[in-house]
């Protein structure tokens, strides 16, 4: 019993159990959402909660399975649907495909990271920045690797650095929704 106790304490029922980030994190998440999806939009003319995004997704890639933008696609709808190893597969695939893609590095990172491959995703999240180092999602992948490793100070600049460039304030709509829930 104490063995399975012991095994479980870095788990819940939903999976790994993952540090608690600051409020400069968690302020990015809905913008860079938001912005992901408006280019998903503009591009690709579909919304990744869509009814069809998962037919439409493996529609696009059938077209063009070596794509990087539709590898990426199909790993953003993939993830959205709970296929987390079909979603890092495609991720796997885009940066095997364009070694030069900060935003298949960085997706990638996101993958590994919530599998639980910190390593992996640190360096594929550093690789990222390296390639784009105004790109807001890299830097805020960046951020969450470092933070899972314990340097919450990289990460904190990386998590500011990410706001300034998308133009995030420090809202105070966020406090109060922070203090509310």
């Amino acid at each position: 019993m104490a063995d399975s106790t012991a095994s479980e304490a870095g788990r819940n029922a939903l999976g790994p159990v993952r540090p608690r980030l600051p409020a400069s994190a968690e302020q990015l998440r809905l913008p860079l959402y938001a912005r992901s999806q408006e280019r998903m939009a503009a591009r690709w003319h579909f919304d990744v909660n869509a009814a069809d995004a998962s037919d439409r997704a493996e529609g696009l890639l059938a077209e063009s399975p070596s794509d990087v933008d539709r590898l990426l696609v199909a790993a953003a709808v993939r993830s959205s649907r709970g296929d987390d190893i079909g979603a890092l597969t495609a991720a796997r695939k885009a940066a095997d495909s364009d070694p030069s893609s900060a935003r298949a590095h960085t997706t990638l990172a996101a993958l590994l990271a919530h599998g639980g491959d910190v390593a992996g995703a640190a360096r594929h999240a550093q690789f990222a920045v390296d390639l784009d180092p105004d790109d807001p999602a890299a830097l805020y992948n960046r951020g969450l690797t470092s933070w899972s490793i314990g340097d919450h100070r990289a990460a904190r600049a990386d998590f500011e650095r990410a706001r300034s460039i998308l133009g995030v304030d420090n809202a105070s709509w966020w406090r109060r929704r922070r203090r509310a829930g």
